[in-house]
């Protein structure tokens, strides 16, 4: 999940940058969930009847692709506004 590598920056940002990665996580694991219920629908129809005129695959795969992108976009944004910073692997590990 989009975590904060830096614990302390809350403190250093004020009492509304917990508030927001608060939220934040709770977003994202939203998001993960529609995803993962967007892909058993898809399942579901490609089980169900496989190309069939009511497109409900298709649908359910392009709902997918919408919240992973909007997904990608909020944890850029949230990124170059700060409030998560990219952690990396440690050198020599």
């Amino acid at each position: 999940m989009a975590a904060c590598a830096d614990p302390g920056i809350a403190r250093r940002r004020g009492g509304g940058a917990g508030l927001i990665i608060s939220a934040m996580k709770i977003f994202v694991a939203l998001v993960f969930l529609g995803i993962l219920a967007s892909l058993a629908s898809a399942l579901y129809f490609m089980l169900k009847g496989g190309r069939s005129r009511s497109g409900g695959m298709a649908r359910a795969l392009t709902v997918r692709i919408g919240l992973s992108v909007l997904l990608f976009l909020c944890v850029l944004i949230a990124w170059k506004l700060g409030y998560i910073q990219p952690g990396g692997l440690p050198v020599g590990r």
